[in-house]
């Protein structure tokens, strides 16, 4: 008996330890793994913008637990919230962004960051706000944004984004407001920005896009701000933005735009139309219109 009792005892500390003779390691429950997984790619995030300056703020950073972490919103033991604009973050956004499958809000505006935007942000499915603006991104807007179906907001304003807007931004059917001013984008503006039907504010100025208006602006009825000015488009205003009975702001300046300014925006500029800047253009301009 005292030998049965011995092996038993002897069984279950070489369970309990490895060839090493150390510890195994605990087996965690799937909100305890998932946490695990957040906390990782925050670290990454850190440690890829975080330089010999230093960020201006990172409280609880790597220190405590995550939710004393400066701008970190945690909801049901997941990141739900990133929050650091302005905040002296450099380099650019690691590609393990991707793994915080329950983000819904992604603020990093105003900051230093530079290189591409992440295909992986296509992966944060249940984002309902994205704000990089204000910061010296390159390259391409990734395709992979188009999969973000819960988006409401998208700003990535005033960075070095070039090439074409993706027409996958047409996927957006939940998106309020989309700014993409004060980048270096070219081609035409896609005709699937007219699926977006939620839509009220489209600010696409001061970039290179060229081609026509698209006519399909004009089924977007809850749009109240329209600012492509400062870009090469070109051909007439299309009839179809005068029937954009919320429209408040509208700005058109600064193109190659030319023929008859529709006579539903004339009308709407003495009713709900506050802001009508359609001068100067680079060309003949408008047959019925003057510029001041």
């Amino acid at each position: 008996m005292k030998k049965l009792i011995f092996l038993l005892i002897a069984s279950c500390m070489l369970a309990c330890c490895n060839k090493d003779n150390d510890p195994v390691t605990p087996v965690l429950t799937p909100e305890q793994e998932f946490r695990r997984q957040d906390s990782l790619v925050l670290v990454a995030l850190f440690d890829a913008t975080n330089d010999e300056v230093g960020w201006t703020n990172k409280t609880g950073w790597k220190t405590s637990k995550l939710e004393n972490w400066y701008g970190i919103t945690i909801k049901n033991n997941r990141v739900v919230g990133i929050n650091i604009g302005g905040n002296q973050l450099t380099g650019s956004i690691p590609p393990e962004i991707g793994n915080l499958t329950q983000l819904e809000i992604l603020h990093l505006l105003g900051n230093k960051l530079s290189g591409d935007i992440p295909a992986e942000i296509g992966k944060l499915t249940q984002l309902e706000s994205l704000i990089l603006s204000g910061n010296s991104f390159t390259g391409g807007i990734p395709v992979e944004i188009g999969n973000l179906t819960q988006l409401e907001r998208l700003d990535l304003a005033f960075n070095q984004l070039s090439g074409d807007i993706p027409a996958e931004i047409g996927n957006l059917s939940g998106l309020t407001r989309l700014e993409l001013s004060t980048n270096q984008l070219s081609g035409s503006i896609p005709a699937e920005i007219g699926k977006l039907s939620k839509l009220q504010a489209l600010i696409l100025a001061e970039n290179m896009l060229n081609g026509s208006i698209p006519a399909e602006i004009g089924n977007l009825n809850q749009l109240s701000i329209l600012q492509l000015a400062s870009n090469q488009l070109t051909g007439s205003i299309p009839a179809e933005i005068g029937n954009l009975s919320q429209l408040e702001a509208l700005y058109l300046s600064d193109n190659q735009l030319n023929g008859t300014v529709p006579d539903a925006i004339l009308n709407n500029a003495k009713e709900n139309l506050h802001y009508l800047h359609i001068c100067p253009q680079q060309g003949a301009g408008f047959s019925n219109y003057r510029c001041p």
